[in-house]
């Protein structure tokens, strides 16, 4: 069965199987560029994908993505920065990562406390789009949402600014989502 090599690389992804068993169960051939990367697949990410649909499949070239991610994971707690200059959050603690759009690199604001100034930049490709900011004492939140139109090798960050700092413990206050609403 002739396939692309796209398609088998999305196909096992769906279907949560190795390699083996898609090329034993569909008589597919591998290709040797695995793995493929986010931008290669252009399959619904959990759409099923069977003996026969594959080729079908391949031809929508929609791909789904959704992810949501907290600063710190497990029982960890504590003050992230402050910092001398404006520093990318790195966010370790992934819940959902459908088709693997989270890079470790991306940020949303959550929850400060003690007074302390906290402010972080929503970044795209180096530029600033919002700032979160929040200046007082007690337990404070802060939040935005933005809708981006991204294209492929776009990457959206956020940056603690300089000289504040988040808190985060086991309720997972600073967290990111994303989610793809359609492609243009």
């Amino acid at each position: 069965l002739p396939v692309p090599c796209r398609s088998v690389c999305a196909a096992a992804m769906v279907n949560g199987e190795g390699f083996s068993t898609l090329t034993r169960k569909h008589g597919i051939k591998i290709c040797p560029s695995f793995p493929c990367s986010v931008e290669d697949i252009g399959l619904a990410v959990g759409e099923k994908v069977g003996h026969g649909s594959i080729k079908s499949a391949a031809r929508m070239n929609v791909q789904q993505v959704a992810f949501s991610a907290s600063l710190l994971t497990g029982g960890q707690e504590g003050f992230t920065g402050p910092f001398t200059s404006d520093t990318t959050l790195i966010y370790k603690h992934v819940v959902t990562n459908i088709g693997n759009a989270y890079n470790s690199q991306v940020w949303t604001v959550g929850s400060w406390k003690d007074g302390e100034e906290s402010g972080g930049w929503l970044v795209k490709n180096s530029e600033h789009v919002f700032l979160t900011y929040k200046q007082g004492s007690g337990w404070l939140t802060a939040s935005k949402a933005a809708t981006l139109l991204l294209e492929v090798g776009d990457v959206v960050s956020v940056c603690l600014a300089t000289n504040t700092r988040v808190f985060d413990n086991v309720n997972h206050h600073i967290t990111f989502s994303g989610h793809l609403l359609f492609t243009m």
